[in-house]
């Protein structure tokens, strides 16, 4: 199963309430669940270790990363996804000891059952062989311990690595070192009372890829809210000054769980090179008052952090109007599969990758909380079964249009992307589904066969060369790793 290798080769501001639930280990040994106790937010910045299966061991400092700590009343502490670089579901238990956070290693952070064979995933202590050239767990000790300064920064110690092992100690090549946690201090911008906050649409991409946002005025105060997907509650407040609406760069909208990163939306210019930018100390918009639009060409990131730049998520061209959605709803829009990698016994999985308009045929948008998708093997509909798709709550068959597991599902936009371990039949399809109360409007199944000649029974003009990355996200032709190349007769090649 293709995460066995990619799971070691991808991984509120300050709150004084209680909550989460008592401190109970799943049947194998890992804390999936928030404990209870008082939440809060940390920066956490650290040297980060990664492991491609193609490029080996790389490394680099990472800065705003989210510290999310749980202090419990019986005097223990609670960190999710203890590493930086990799966001873990899962908690690691510690305690505090004099002006130190300390805590005991092995813990199991994630388990895996692929066909049968079990993996365990351990958060140890780890030191730095000369001789190997590589991390090895310590022999000389077992705890983690981070210094609490003055200022209350925890600051671990820069000579060990809290590092992800196997179950019998072996390193994967994920880990940190140099880890501070500072406490997080920015806020989220609150609407004012009384402003109402109406559904517009949020365009962007080449791909016109679209959602839905929340957009209300206050006198020349504009507030928009969830442009980030994942922050629906995120919100960025601008200016109106005449036909121009203006806002202010390196506004924080909250601690995204997707991607462990604290967000901030800034504007930005393309460098020309693959995912570089120039950061804008603002991004200003075209307003028409009249017709309720805005405009820009200039991109909008969704930063990781708020100094060093960071795309989490780019929005180009970024346009905004406001839309009056049916109540029905009309008949979606049909989808095409944009990238299909059959499963391959050396790989261990395949890749299909679907464009999902959230657009009826009329091209007014759909509220994607109604919006569904099916994937079919020729004529059979699939369902997607929880013992083979770990990450998922149950079967599924109906996929929801903004559902992912940031593990073997993906979605960036209209962009959506499956892992896939099974063969035997000819043609893949996929079908949009809208459904509100008792009205369900399906569109179009739209095929691609698998065969010699990659035709696709719908839409089978020529396309241009396009270059992806394994979770289906468009990549640089230039780029390391491997990469999957749709050309232009429709056929797919993986590329090192």
């Amino acid at each position: 199963m293709k995460k066995i290798f990619t799971l070691v080769c991808t991984c509120l501001v300050s709150c004084a309430l209680p909550f989460g639930h008592a401190f109970a280990q799943d049947e194998h040994g890992v804390y999936s669940e928030q404990p209870a106790g008082t939440l809060m937010e940390y920066d956490r910045s650290a040297t980060t270790y990664t492991y491609d299966y193609y490029n080996g061991g790389q490394s680099f400092s990472i800065g705003q990363s989210v510290g999310r700590v749980v202090y419990a009343e019986d005097g223990t502490v609670w960190v999710k996804s203890p590493f930086a670089s990799y966001p873990l579901k899962s908690w690691i238990k510690g305690k505090v000891r004099d002006n130190q956070v300390v805590f005991d290693t092995p813990q199991t952070v994630y388990y895996a059952n692929s066909y049968g064979y079990e993996y365990y995933f351990v958060l140890s202590r780890m030191v730095y062989n000369a001789y190997s050239n590589t991390y090895e767990v310590d022999k000389t000790g077992t705890e983690l311990v981070f210094d609490i300064k003055e200022d209350g920064i925890w600051q671990h110690d820069a000579s060990l690595m809290v590092g992800l092992t196997y179950e019998d100690g072996t390193w994967t090549g994920y880990g940190d070192t140099n880890v501070s946690f500072t406490e997080f201090t920015d806020k989220t911008t609150a609407v004012p009372a009384g402003v109402e906050m109406q559904k517009w649409v949020f365009n962007y991409g080449a791909n016109g890829d679209s959602h839905n946002v929340k957009v209300g005025f206050d006198g020349n105060d504009v507030y928009v809210s969830g442009l980030v997907k994942s922050l629906p509650d995120g919100v960025v407040k601008g200016k109106v000054e005449g036909d121009k609406v203006t806002f202010e760069g390196r506004q924080y909208v909250g601690a995204d769980e997707e991607s462990m990163f604290h967000l901030y939306m800034m504007g930005a210019t393309p460098t020309g090179a693959y995912n570089k930018y120039d950061a804008l100390d603002a991004i200003v918009f075209d307003y028409n008052a009249e017709e309720h639009t805005l405009n820009s060409s200039a991109t909008w990131l969704a930063n990781g952090g708020r100094e060093t730049l960071y795309p989490v998520r780019a929005y180009d061209a970024p346009a905004l109007h406001q839309q009056q959605f049916l109540p029905g709803g009309g008949v979606p829009a049909d989808p095409s599969v944009v990238l299909y990698s059959p499963y391959e016994d050396g790989m261990g999985y395949g890749l299909v990758g679907f464009n999902i308009p959230a657009q009826d045929v009329n091209g007014t948008l759909l509220d994607t909380e109604n919006l569904y998708f099916n994937v079919f093997y020729d004529d059979e509909k699939v369902t997607f079964y929880a013992d083979e798709y770990p990450y998922i709550d149950g079967d599924m068959t109906d996929i929801p249009y903004d559902f992912s597991d940031g593990y073997e599902f993906f979605v960036s936009g209209a962009r959506h992307t499956i892992y896939i371990y099974s063969t035997g039949f000819d043609d893949i399809g996929v079908q949009t589904v809208y459904r509100d109360g008792d009205t369900e409007l399906r569109s179009n199944i739209v095929y691609y066969y698998n065969g010699i000649d990659g035709i696709s029974r719908v839409g089978a003009e020529a396309l241009p060369e396009t270059w992806y990355d394994l979770q289906g996200r468009r990549a640089s032709k230039n780029g390391s790793g491997l990469r999957i190349v749709r050309k232009a007769d429709g056929k797919t090649q993986k590329v090192f």
